[in-house]
């Protein structure tokens, strides 16, 4: 894994030198997160830290396809579990609140690290290439996890919710004029309301979970 993550560093220096409409975008984003408290040499500084994790979350995120059950183990520290473990404990379902940060394909491995036997999907956006999709899919598949896509509908994971299931949902998507608009950074932006629609329709509770790396 270090391997791995120290060779996403060196291809995201990269990336930063040769990328200059990205290093613009990511420049542009992290002003308007952090403007008001960082200087603009600051603000270079952070984006090339930016590149260097983004390119190392990505490349690892296919080493963590590869790991044994319970390998998963020495790269992680949960903080929080006991929430998870308190749902499951009175034998109800959860939905699990997610963001695009970190090594977010940890998410699909969840069921390994809190050793918690209730079934675990995610609702997911299909790749456009098949053969792409199927391998994906069949991955996340491995753990023991269910991916449901909008092709399935509502029933089956509010009835996957209704068993007793977990079913982990990416908040962080631009639902566009179907979504809640919501402030993030100051700005008004919209994000799905699916959570909350399922919640109201299931009564689960809904538990957000973030993620941050830390070394490789």
């Amino acid at each position: 894994m270090e391997v791995v993550a120290t060779l996403g560093y060196i291809l995201g220096d990269l990336g930063w030198a040769v990328m200059p409409k990205r290093r613009t975008t990511v420049i542009r984003n992290l002003r308007i997160a952090f403007g008001d408290k960082l200087e603009l040499a600051e603000i270079i500084k952070l984006s090339k830290q930016t590149f260097r994790n983004s390119t190392a979350n990505l490349l690892t995120s296919l080493r963590v396809t590869t790991l044994k059950p319970g390998q998963l183990l020495d790269y992680i520290e949960l903080e929080g579990s006991e929430h998870l473990i308190k749902t499951r404990e009175a034998n109800i379902g959860a939905i699990y609140l997610l963001a695009h940060m970190g090594n977010w394909e940890v998410f699909s491995h969840l069921l390994l690290p809190l050793g918690n036997p209730a079934p675990l999907a995610g609702l997911y956006r299909p790749i456009d290439n098949p053969l792409l999709d199927n391998l994906v899919k069949r991955r996340r598949q491995d753990t023991g996890s269910t991916l449901f896509s909008k092709r399935d509908g509502f029933f089956k994971p509010i009835a996957h919710l209704r068993s007793g299931g977990n079913l982990g949902i990416f908040a962080d998507q631009n639902a566009r004029r179907h979504g809640m608009a919501l402030p993030l950074f100051g700005k008004l932006t919209s994000m799905t309301n699916l959570p909350v629609l399922i919640h109201r329709r299931v009564g689960v509770p809904i538990v957000p979970i973030s993620m941050s790396t830390t070394s490789p």
